[in-house]
C-alpha cells in the first residue's frame, strides 16, 4: 500500500490519525506538531497549533477526512518553512547590522590611531626642539633645586592632558646681586659682600637700555637700542662662572627702555619702546630657550618698575596715568588699580615685601599695601628717574637698588624707614 503522504510502497499505519505512512513520514508526522508549536513560540507568531490532538483523533475516525488532514499537515509544514525563512532573514539582518557597527568601530579605532600618532609626533617634535646640551647643563647645575612634576590624568584622554612641569624651587635667583652692562663690560655688585666685580665679556657688544635678569649661575640680557636709536630684539646669556657669551633666541618684538623679571622658569619682559610705544609683554622659557607672546597691558610704559608679589606681576610708572597694572600668573588677565597719589611718568622701581609693594618713583617712596591702602614712606631729593636695569634685591628689611641714571647703589630700610647711598660704581659718562 502506498504512503498517503509521500506515495512510497513501504507503509505503516499511523494510529494517531488513521493515515497510512512510511517510516520516514511517520516520524516526521509524529514530530510535526511539537516543532510547529516550538517555532511559533520562538517567533512570537502563534502559540496555538493549527490542528490539536483532539481534532486529529476525531478526523481520523472518518477516512473521508484524510485529504483534509493531509492539507492541514501540508499547510502546517509550509507555515514552518515560511517561519524558518523569516527567522533566517531576521538573523541575517542582525548580522548585517553587527557588521556595519563593527566597520564603524574599526574606522573609529583607525582614526584614534592616526590622531594618537599625530599627538605623539607633536610631542616628539617639541622634545627635539629642546637644546639638550643646555638642558643637561641646567640640570647638572641645579639638580638640588629642581622639582619635576609629571601629571597624567585619566587614560582615555591621556595625550590631551599630559603635562610635564619643571620649576626652579631653590633660593631666590640673583638674590644678592645687582647688574649693569655697557659695551663689553658686565658689572656685578654683590650686596652681601658689598663687593663690585667687573667682567670683560669676549665678543659682547651690548646695546643701551637693555634689561638684565639674573638666572641660576648666569644673567639674561634682552633688547636695547643702537647708537642711532633703533630698537633690537636680540637676546644673549652670560655664564657668570666662565664669563662665556651664549646667543639665545630673539624676542618677538624689538624693545628698549623695558624691564624684566624671573618667575619660576620664565623671564617676563614688559613695556619699553620699539617701533613706537609698546603695550605687549612676552616671556622666555629658560628650558626651551623660546619666547611666547602673553598679552597686552592697558598702557604703554617706558622704563617701568616690575615686581612679583603673590601670584601676580605688578607693573607701574613710565606713563602719565596714575595707575598700577597687575598680571595674573594663572590666566594672564590684566587689571589696573587707580592710585590716589601721582605716579611719575619717569622710570621707577618696584619691590615686593611681606605686606605689599614699595614704589621708588619721582621724589617719593611709597607703599601699596595688600589691602590697597597707600602710604608715603619718605620724600627723596635728587633725580626723578628710579629705573634700574636689573631687578632690586630684598634682604633683611632692606631693598637694594642700582639706579641706572647715576649708577648709584642705594639701601632702603623700610622698617625705619631710611635711605642710604652705599656706593657709585662709575660715572655714567665712562
Amino acid at each position: 500500500m502506498n504512503c498517503d503522504i509521500c506515495t512510497n510502497a513501504a507503509v505503516e499505519k499511523c494510529y494517531c490519525a488513521g493515515i497510512m505512512c512510511c517510516n520516514d513520514c511517520l516520524e516526521n508526522h509524529k514530530l510535526a506538531l511539537p516543532k510547529i508549536s516550538h517555532f511559533s513560540r520562538k517567533l512570537s507568531i502563534s502559540e496555538k497549533p493549527i490542528i490539536s490532538d483532539l481534532e486529529i483523533s476525531q478526523l481520523g475516525k472518518n477516512s473521508q477526512n484524510k485529504e483534509l488532514i493531509l492539507s492541514k499537515i501540508e499547510e502546517e509544514i509550509r507555515f514552518v518553512n515560511e517561519a524558518t525563512e523569516d527567522y533566517k532573514a531576521k538573523i541575517s539582518s542582525i548580522i548585517r547590522n553587527l557588521e556595519s557597527q563593527l566597520d564603524i568601530i574599526l574606522r573609529q579605532v583607525e582614526e584614534q590611531k592616526e590622531e594618537t600618532l599625530e599627538k605623539l609626533n607633536s610631542i616628539v617634535n617639541k622634545i627635539e626642539q629642546i637644546d639638550l646640551n643646555e638642558f643637561n647643563k641646567f640640570v647638572e647645575e641645579r639638580m638640588n633645586f629642581v622639582d619635576i612634576d609629571l601629571k597624567v590624568p585619566h587614560l582615555e584622554n591621556v595625550w590631551d592632558n599630559v603635562e610635564v612641569e619643571i620649576k626652579y624651587v631653590g633660593p631666590s635667583i640673583g638674590s644678592a646681586k645687582l647688574y649693569h652692562i655697557k659695551q663689553d663690560k658686565l658689572k656685578v655688585y654683590d650686596v652681601s659682600k658689598r663687593k663690585l666685580e667687573v667682567m670683560t665679556i669676549k665678543n659682547m657688544k651690548s646695546k643701551a637700555f637693555s634689561a638684565i635678569v639674573g638666572l641660576p649661575g648666569s644673567v639674561l640680557v634682552s633688547g636695547g637700542s643702537t647708537i642711532l636709536g633703533q630698537a633690537v630684539k636680540s637676546v644673549f646669556e652670560i655664564d657668570l662662572n666662565t664669563q662665556e657669551l651664549i646667543i639665545r633666541n630673539n624676542m618677538i618684538y624689538e624693545r628698549y627702555y623695558h624691564s624684566g623679571i624671573f618667575v619660576d622658569n620664565f623671564v617676563y619682559v614688559f613695556g619699553g619702546m620699539g617701533i613706537g610705544e609698546i603695550t605687549s609683554f612676552e616671556r622666555y622659557n629658560i628650558i626651551t630657550s623660546s619666547w611666547e607672546f602673553m598679552g597686552d597691558l592697558h598702557l604703554s610704559r617706558k622704563l617701568p618698575g616690575v615686581c612679583h608679589h603673590g601670584n601676580k606681576i605688578f607693573i607701574a610708572g613710565g606713563n602719565k596715568d596714575f595707575s598700577i597694572e597687575m598680571v595674573s600668573l594663572d590666566n594672564f588677565y590684566v587689571q589696573s588699580i587707580q592710585l590716589q597719589f601721582p605716579l611719575s611718568q619717569h622710570g621707577c622701581t618696584l619691590a615686593s615685601i611681606e605686606n605689599g609693594i614699595i614704589i621708588f618713583q619721582n621724589k617719593n617712596i611709597c607703599l601699596i599695601g595688600d589691602d590697597d591702602t597707600e602710604q608715603s614712606l619718605m620724600p627723596v631729593e635728587g633725580t626723578l628717574n628710579w629705573w634700574s636695569q636689573s631687578p632690586p634685591v630684598v634682604q633683611d628689611k632692606n631693598i637694594y637698588i642700582l639706579r641706572f641714571s647715576d649708577l648709584c647703589v642705594f639701601q632702603f630700610n623700610y622698617a625705619t624707614p631710611s635711605l642710604t647711598e652705599i656706593c657709585k660704581i662709575e660715572s655714567n659718562n665712562k
